[in-house]
């Protein structure tokens, strides 16, 4: 069994533990390289690896891109859900020129320090989708508006059409009196 005392096995593919650290202990051999070399070339390697300052820091006009595209992603979206929030048009809550350009700057500013580098194809497909995707609810708006509108215009000819018919029948009912009288 595993508790058993005689089953225990000490020994190592060598010998036993005290042999094992003999073993280890002992002078190995010669390979010509000195340990200060060998760590010459391990920091060299780590150093290539290691982007350099510049390479984390984005270049002014690709962080301002992205900040005009942020910007215009931020001026677009927020209004279209505070004027669907408000049930009126969202143009009245987009933000003023000078607003505007304080935001592009920040956001340029902190995209530089952040590397947070944009696409171009990325940047065209987010704006593409804040500028229309803020509008599907407005559409959902109009398109209910619309459906109403079908509906009361059906209604309305409907309603002509019975007037008509209600008229024809008067006049019918008035000949049928005349003709009696």
């Amino acid at each position: 069994m595993l508790g058993d005392k005689n089953t225990i096995n000490t020994n190592y593919p060598t010998g036993d533990l005290e042999s094992f650290l003999t073993e280890i202990q002992a002078p190995k051999q010669n390979m010509n390289i000195s340990e200060a070399e060998g760590l010459e070339e391990f920091e060299a390697l780590q150093d290539a690896e290691k982007p350099e300052k510049e390479d984390l820091v984005m270049k002014s006009p690709v962080a301002n891109a992205s900040g005009k595209l942020l910007a215009t992603v931020i001026d677009t979206t927020l209004p279209a859900a505070l004027g669907f929030l408000a049930k009126e048009e969202g143009s009245g809550y987009k933000a003023d020129e000078e607003d505007r350009n304080e935001l592009e700057k920040a956001l340029g500013e902190y995209m530089k320090l952040k590397g947070g580098d944009i696409p171009p194809g990325m940047m065209v497909l987010v704006l593409v989708l804040s500028i229309y995707g803020a509008k599907i609810p407005l559409a959902m708006q109009h398109r209910k508006i619309n459906a109403e509108r079908q509906e009361l215009e059906q209604q309305k000819k409907d309603l002509e059409a019975r007037e008509k018919a209600f008229s024809e029948r008067l006049k019918q009912a008035d000949s049928k009196k005349d003709e009696k009288s």
